[in-house]
């Protein structure tokens, strides 16, 4: 074979850009992993994606990116990530594990199966591994395979006291007592000095209680291992409740109470995660964006849009480049309607974080609040190539389209949220709502129908289906639903302006006027954007029906009542 002398350098010079390429990228990454551990995660992000970008082909970046979205509960992300990993190191097995961890969180718990038992049965498998399988067969129902899949562990790792211990919780959980009254035994066999299987097996045989996990550790630390653990497995009410144990015991521990607030927030008990919150400020946390953050979502989940604000704007003021602290401090701006304000720190959240749907969303939805609306077509298309199975997205996709009146386009977009989520009522009420204002009365009613049967006490939906009701004057039918509608809200002055306007159609007159008295007295509370909502009061339709009335009747006294009601609707609405 002859060679090209003349060739040799131009190699050799490829070689070592080649060499040097690598090696820049492996040190961005090393700096990259050094971020995340310190914690600055942001920056990490930043970093592998600009790993991503220099080589698409580098397995370990698209794996950090997974990880940081994984922690963050991004799981489509991160399942993105681990995919694209795995088709370019196909085994790693550490990537596997936390992709069957995200398809768990998004229940996808066949491919979770699937991917955890490969692990289990290749070569290196750990005891991780074949908790998470136990995990996923818990979650499918398949209480056999659960417990076979302890039973396997121990096979394979015998001198584990954990596995025990995990076993016997879940042989509890299916009431299996004596079954895991023998295995503790067995266990105190082998592992005589075990404190924790020790108390285990004598809390069963003292009959004191019948609820799994019921001991609790002694350390501070492992309390809030316990209570991550439990919440992580989707028991959220014992997490909550070793938590209110750890702040009792330990009245000082600031981790415990942010901690305590955020998965108190969870299960929507947002006043007492506002107190612990709080607690968690007064004993040292004054200066943590993250805790004024999560205050912040408390308070604009309880109306308290004023806190929310202040609490933004000390979280930006602690970490400036917070992108979720601007996007809700815009959001919450546009709810009390400064909107060029939250233009301006919606726009900041996107440009801190391109690649976050929601920031894309709702910037979308400002821009269209102030009806620019090619600029908030883009951006909605751009939320939606980020993450198209997002029903938010395509919600917020169906608002603008409707807005412009281009009503095919929303019906489209409202039939696909409606494809991606058939037990969400939010797409179905939008739908109705376009139906209604197409005159497509029973087409709109039977819409607004499914989705209150899936959200039976929401008093926009009743008052929705009031207002179709009142369009085809089935009186009686439409004043039931505003009168439900107030039952549930007391406050909703919507669904009092609809009760007042078909109590007037129905000759009710006297009732009507004392109704709509009362929409006179009533504050109007300033409330985040919900897209379904607004797109009632665009509709019109109420307006439409107090006009129909109007144009119904040539008593001067009673148009003129009804033009005062006019006019304060549109002052409200």
């Amino acid at each position: 074979m002859t060679v090209n002398r003349a060739a040799i350098p131009l190699i050799t010079v490829f070689l070592i850009f080649s060499a040097l390429f690598s090696e820049s990228v492996e040190n961005l990454y090393l700096e990259g992993i050094e971020y995340a551990f310190n914690g600055n995660i942001e920056r990490a992000e930043e970093i592998f994606k600009q790993c991503i970008l220099i080589n698409p082909h580098f397995a370990l970046a698209h794996t950090a990116l997974g990880n940081i979205y994984l922690e963050r509960g991004e799981y489509n992300k991160a399942i993105s990530e681990y995919n694209i990993a795995l088709k370019l190191k196909p085994e790693d097995a550490l990537t596997k594990l936390n992709l069957s961890i995200s398809y768990l969180k998004v229940k996808e718990i066949d491919k979770a199966i699937d991917l955890l038992e490969n692990l289990s049965s290749s070569k290196g498998a750990t005891y991780d591994i074949y908790r998470y399988l136990s995990t996923a067969y818990h979650m499918a129902g398949d209480k056999k395979s659960e417990l076979t899949t302890f039973q396997r562990a121990i096979e394979h790792f015998p001198d584990d006291e954990t596995i025990y211990r995990d076993y016997a919780i879940a042989l509890l959980t299916y009431n299996e007592e004596e079954q895991a009254t023998t295995l503790l035994y067995d266990a105190l066999s082998r592992f005589p000095d075990s404190k924790e299987i020790r108390e285990l097996y004598d809390e069963i045989n003292d009959k004191t209680t019948r609820e799994p996990l019921s001991i609790l550790p002694e350390k501070r630390d492992d309390f809030l291992k316990l209570a991550l653990y439990l919440e992580r497995e989707g028991d959220t009410k014992k997490a909550i409740e070793v938590l209110k144990e750890l702040t009792t015991r330990y009245p000082h521990f600031i981790q415990g109470y942010q901690a305590l607030g955020i998965i108190l927030s969870r299960l929507s008990m947002h006043n007492e995660s506002i107190e612990a919150l709080n607690r968690a400020i007064e004993l040292g946390a004054k200066d943590d964006a993250y805790t004024h953050y999560n205050l912040g979502i408390e308070y604009a989940n309880t109306g308290q849009l004023d806190k929310a604000i202040e609490e933004y704007h000390i979280s930006i003021s602690i970490y400036r480049d917070f992108p979720e602290a601007h996007l809700e401090l815009g959001r919450c701006l546009n709810a009390i309607g400064e909107t060029d304000k939250a233009m301006t720190e919606i726009k900041t959240a996107v440009e801190l974080n391109p690649t976050n749907s929601n920031a894309w969303r709702e910037y979308a939805l400002t821009l269209a609040v102030n009806k620019r609306w090619e600029e908030a077509l883009n951006a909605i298309e751009k939320a939606l190539t980020i993450s198209p199975d997002n029903i938010e997205n395509h919600l917020a996709e169906g608002y603008i389209f409707f807005s412009v009146g281009d009503n095919s386009k929303a019906k489209r977009s409202f039939t696909n949220a409606i494809k991606l989520a058939p037990n969400d009522p939010n797409p179905l009420t939008c739908l109705g709502i376009v139906l209604s204002s197409e005159g497509k009365l029973k087409e709109a009613e039977r819409a607004l129908k499914r989705s209150l049967e899936l959200d039976k006490d929401n008093s926009s939906i009743l008052a929705d289906l009031g207002e179709v009701y009142l369009q085809k004057k089935e009186y009686s039918k439409a004043i039931r639903c505003f009168n439900d509608s107030i039952y549930n809200n007391p406050d909703y002055i919507r669904a009092y302006i609809g009760l007042g306007t078909a109590l007037w159609a129905n000759k009710e007159y006297e009732k009507a006027i004392d109704v709509f008295k009362k929409v006179k007295n009533k504050r109007i509370k300033a409330e985040r954007f919900e897209i379904r909502e607004v797109m009632s009061h665009t509709s019109n339709l109420t307006e439409l029906n107090i006009l129909g009335l109007i144009d119904s009747t040539d008593d001067e006294d009673e148009i003129e009542f009804l033009r005062e009601i006019l006019e304060l609707l549109e002052g409200i609405l």
